[in-house]
């Protein structure tokens, strides 16, 4: 603000003494009229009154004048002095309005210790104040270099020099600093020189300029190469990275074009492409094989990308260059490597193919002939020596099917289906073929199911059947004597199925791994018990892939237990409810048992459905039961629990001793003969131990109710099991049948011929090769046709789409078609499915199997 001190004081000293000189001179003429006045009376002499007056006149008039003149200029100083007061008054008021309305901080400082003056409401809010007290009260200065010392200096050369611009960090009331922009300049106030500091806010400048430096040198470091073109795609700019990829420098770039790096590898109608997609605004990110300054060829892969301006108007191109010549070569390599590894896969499938396919073909003539020979006259030896036969061949054909799944499960290649199924009949079936293996043997075959336990489930039955089957094959193999224990039972949200034996055991340090491919026990038990190593390795992964698990606790000379976990995949319609008792409350029953193990499992399905056991002997306890003990009361029902031999002792003995009670034998296999057994000992119904945990209550049920007479065979009490095929019935249907048998191998002609005159068809036909096979269709349509896949001139899936082609052509019936096939690689079945035919045989072709199919077609 301007100083005009010294010549307000001027001014005022002199409109004081005109006005003292106009109070003076008025004082003055007074005293003079008084004169006049005074002289009029005192003299009569009228001239020189007249004389006097005339000057007195006189001397009036210019004193008047005189006081005119004086009190008009006085009048104009006045109005001077008025306008300057009212225009300095004016100027003090838009500069205060200036001052605390401009947008620009503003803040005045005592020179000698910049103690804070003035500051505009600019420079308050700044720096996070409310008044001016407050900002007066705050420590505002930073850290050094930023410090009131600093300042100092500053005002200094300010002093010396004039305004100083400069950027300064300030600090906030709340201790934040932030940035400005500030002019130092040396001002007079009041007579006073003193600091007026203007100052912006330039933070978010230079948090710009932070992130500029930052991308920049993000771009100028990067390990990809940046090139900024303008819209007539000259280069701009370049950075490090792509010079190191091209070998130029950049002086040689700019105002280059990227065609400078063209090899003539990209057509023009990629580069037509990508043309249009960044001028259209779009993103373009592909490959392009360039060449470097040398003339050396490389890959790089380019993101290019426009550059819009504030408008929106596109006014560059930058890319993003990526030398992915290292990758490139790795990727053909990785891509050799892979077709190698596909043709080493696709031989070793195809060794694979062939290997079941010259195994099983023989094998399929082996077993054909074994099993056509326990269907003759034989005595026992030369019994024993064709079921030796067939046990080898099985032997055999079980190390060849793991090899295969193995390597489907290596592959990826097995699919997992999910079906509805009956858990309770699969289990029994499983377990079926092992009862006859063990009977008559030391061990004992258990099956204990959770009363719970629903009975139909969604999930790969197949898979399932495998993984328990294999498991019980070592139980059985590596068990002497006790029992092996099937157990099935809800564990949370999971399917879990036990398989518990009394067998050698498995050491603990060899455990872990005996789930790896080709790991066994020890090579002693490999050369005792055979296998191939590769059965629990395949379990446990058909157990993973089905989303579940295989865990084993075994002590070795006590046996194992293997845990299969899955999960529990229940039909809809199903509740996992506790079932209802059945109405067994009011009976009571008297239980003898040989095999301890067997007796609790009965006890606890018994007791489960409320039945009351009065008494129970197991093994050597039996012989102490007593008919005529008081707790045997005539309605108990007597179960009898163990081996032909045993059982038939006991109940004798009771018997003899008076014994009245309704007797049931639980037998610990399913021969044809126990029936008439049974009958022989007196018991009214006869149960095989395996199915007895679901079947054993609605036996007992029947029998309190049935006529004494009557025997209730396992048959009549299992309705959910397959009805088997019924010999007389099929021998029946094959002798009316026409038959086509189309295969090339003359041992398996023979075997399957054999096999069918064995079931009853007369005279089957033969056909050795597609060809015969669509000539014999034509000429007469059979009614089965059992279909090899590998045949000479048209093979089997030819043959059957050829055969489909014509039914549709001259509007006939459907023929059922079975693949009778040596191959059982992954596929195989699909294939032949997809091909037209019906059904699936895998060879060695079983008596049993081709039973059950034949029946199937031929009974419809």
């Amino acid at each position: 603000m301007p100083n005009n001190t010294s010549s307000e004081d001027s001014e005022s000293q002199h409109i004081a003494k005109l006005q003292a000189d106009i109070a003076a001179l008025r004082k003055t003429n007074q005293a003079l009229i008084q004169r006049v006045e005074n002289s009029l009376d005192r003299s009569d002499n009228t001239y020189a009154l007249f004389e006097r007056t005339v000057v007195l006149e006189n001397h009036v008039r210019e004193r008047t004048q005189v006081l005119e003149d004086t009190h008009r200029h006085l009048q104009e100083l006045l109005a001077d002095k008025t306008i300057s007061e009212m225009a300095l008054a004016q100027e003090k008021a838009n500069f205060q309005t200036l001052f605390e309305e401009s947008p620009v901080s503003q803040m005045v400082f005592r020179m000698e210790d910049l103690a804070i003056i003035q500051a505009n409401s600019s420079a308050i809010a700044s720096h996070g104040c409310t008044d001016l007290a407050q900002l007066q009260a705050i420590d505002i200065w930073a850290q050094p270099p930023f410090n009131k010392e600093h300042a100092l200096t500053i005002v200094g050369t300010a002093q010396r020099e004039g305004p100083q611009n400069l950027e300064w960090l300030g600090k906030r009331h709340d201790g934040s600093t932030f940035w400005q922009q500030v002019t130092v300049s040396i001002v007079t106030l009041h007579g006073q020189q003193c600091v007026l500091s203007s100052s912006m806010d330039i933070s978010q400048r230079k948090d710009d300029e932070e992130r500029l430096r930052l991308l920049t040198r993000a771009v100028e470091q990067s390990s990809a190469g940046v090139v900024i073109t303008d819209t007539h795609c000259r280069i701009q700019f370049a950075n490090q990275a792509l010079l190191t990829i091209t070998g130029y420098r950049l002086e040689e770039l700019i105002g280059a074009t990227p065609q400078i790096f063209k090899s003539g590898h990209t057509t023009d109608e990629e580069y037509h492409e990508l043309w249009q997609t960044i001028t259209q605004g779009g993103v373009w990110q592909g490959e392009f094989y360039n060449l470097r300054k040398d003339g050396t060829p490389y890959w790089e892969a380019a993101t290019i990308a426009p550059v819009r301006d504030g408008g929106g108007e596109i006014t560059h191109f930058v890319a993003i260059k990526e030398d992915i010549s290292e990758r490139k070569a790795i990727q053909q390599q990785v891509q050799q490597e892979r077709l190698r590894a596909e043709s080493a896969s696709k031989a070793k499938s195809n060794f694979l193919a062939n290997m079941s396919h010259e195994i099983r073909t023989p094998m399929n003539g082996v077993m054909g002939m074994a099993e056509l020979l326990l269907g003759s006259s034989l005595n026992p030896q030369q019994r024993q020596w064709a079921e030796t036969i067939i046990a080898s061949a099985e032997q055999q054909l079980t190390v060849v099917n793991d090899v295969l799944e193995f390597s489907r499960l290596e592959s990826g290649k097995m699919p997992i289906e999910r079906k509805r199924y009956d858990l309770h009949a699969l289990l029994r079936h499983i377990i079926q073929p092992y009862l006859l293996r063990l009977n008559g043997g030391d061990v004992r075959l258990l099956l204990q199911q959770d009363p719970q336990l629903p009975q139909w489930h969604y999930g790969d039955a197949g898979r399932i059947r495998q993984i328990i089957g294999n498991l019980l094959n070592n139980a059985v193999k590596f068990t002497e004597s006790g029992h092996i224990l099937v157990k099935a039972q809800i564990d949370h949200q999971n399917l879990v199925i036990e398989i518990q034996d009394t067998g050698i055991g498995i050491p603990r340090k060899r455990q872990t791994a005996l789930f790896q491919p080709f790991e066994q026990v020890d090579s002693s038990a490999a050369r005792r018990y055979g296998g191939s190593g590769l059965g629990l390795a395949i379990c446990k992964r058909l157990a993973q892939a089905m989303g579940g698990d295989i865990e084993l606790r075994s002590e070795e000379g006590r046996g194992s237990c293997f845990r299969v976990q899955l999960p529990l995949h229940l039909d809809s319609e199903q509740e996992l409810l506790p079932s209802k008792p059945l109405s067994l409350a009011k009976q009571t029953f008297v239980l003898l048992s040989d095999y301890g193990p067997s007796g609790h499992i009965l006890q606890q399905r018994i007791r489960s459905q409320s039945g009351n056991i009065i008494a129970s002997y197991a093994e050597n306890d039996a012989a102490m039961a007593k008919p005529d003990d008081p707790e045997w009361p005539e309605q108990a029902i007597l179960i009898v629990d163990g081996g032909q031999f045993w059982a038939a002792q006991h109940i004798q003995r009771l018997r003899a001793l008076g014994a009245r009670q309704i007797c049931c034998w639980i037998s610990p296999c399913d021969a044809p003969e126990n029936q008439a057994l049974a009958l022989d000992m007196g018991c009214r119904a006869c149960l095989p131990l395996p199915h007895a945990d679901q079947a054993l209550i609605p036996l007992l049920q029947q029998m309190t109710t049935a006529d004494s007479s009557h025997l209730l065979s396992q048959e009549s009490l299992q309705s959910e099991a397959p009805a088997s095929v019924e010999q007389s019935s099929l021998s029946n249907l094959l002798r009316e049948s026409d038959i086509l048998i189309a295969e090339d191998n003359m041992v398996n002609q023979l075997v399957l011929k054999s096999l069918l005159q064995a079931l009853g068809c007369t005279q089957p036909r033969l056909a050795e090769n597609g060809n015969q096979v669509l000539e014999a269709f034509i000429a007469k349509q059979p009614d089965v046709i059992l279909m090899d896949v590998q045949m000479p001139d048209r093979d089997g899936l030819e043959a059957t789409a050829a055969i489909r082609s014509w039914e549709r052509e001259h509007n006939r019936n459907r023929t059922p078609i079975i693949a009778v096939t040596a191959t059982a690689m992954h596929g195989d079945r699909e294939r032949c499915l997809e091909a037209g035919m019906d059904e699936y045989l895998s060879k060695p072709i079983r008596k049993e199997a081709l039973t059950t199919v034949l029946h199937k077609y031929l009974s419809t």
